[in-house]
């Protein structure tokens, strides 16, 4: 869809609980998504290439057995985690259309 609009981006996205909404006081606030799953996600949105799609472990895991295929992306050594963080990226329904599954999890 990215490509037939001719936008260039990349895209995280993560599984986790987070807090939506305003924040700031009565004369000063705005919209805020804060939480650790958005801090994670603004960061493998910047480690992505152009057009790639990065997800999280928690996600990944959630999303098995759902007609989703993720490739494992490796580790990405990420600010706030002491450890390197892995990362998936989706590649396309499991199934080619018929049922048939065509791909393996990696």
């Amino acid at each position: 869809l990215l490509e037939t609009m001719d936008i260039q981006c990349s895209v995280g996205i993560t599984l986790g609980k987070i807090f939506c909404g305003e924040t700031g006081s009565f004369q000063r606030y705005e919209y805020s998504l804060l939480g650790p799953s958005v801090n994670l996600s603004a960061r493998l949105m910047a480690k992505g290439a152009w057009g790639q799609i990065n997800c999280d472990e928690e996600l990944r895991n959630n999303a098995k057995g759902r007609r989703l295929f993720f490739q494992s992306g490796g580790s990405h050594k990420l600010k706030g985690y002491e450890m390197p963080v892995p990362f998936f990226v989706p590649i396309r329904d499991k199934t080619d259309g018929q049922g048939e599954e065509k791909y393996k999890e990696q």
